[in-house]
């Protein structure tokens, strides 16, 4: 891991940027997570780091935990959510490759 230049945005609203900036930054955080999510783990030999098993059912499960530990309300609609993506963890989520 190393730096790279670039801009911290404490605030995710990034108040106070003018609008063709801020789009123009949401884009480029977009592009980024996209290349982040094609890389080959195995390619960058992180295929040992973690454990790639079920991550969509935790992930989810984490998730859910979250929310309703900090939920005083809780809101229809993001039970909603919940019970759909519950319902649409992918297939290849059950068993994925260790390759």
């Amino acid at each position: 891991m190393e730096f790279a230049k670039g801009h911290i945005f404490v605030d995710p609203n990034m108040d106070g940027m003018p609008g063709q900036l801020r789009r123009s930054a949401y884009q480029q955080m977009a592009h980024t997570l996209a290349r982040l999510h094609a890389a080959d783990v195995a390619q960058l030999g992180l295929h040992d780091f973690g454990n790639s098993m079920h991550y969509c059912r935790r992930q989810l499960h984490k998730w859910t935990a979250q929310y309703q530990a900090s939920v005083t309300t809780p809101l229809p609609e993001v039970q909603q959510l919940l019970a759909w993506l519950q319902d649409h963890v992918p297939e290849e989520d059950a068993q994925p490759s260790r390759s």
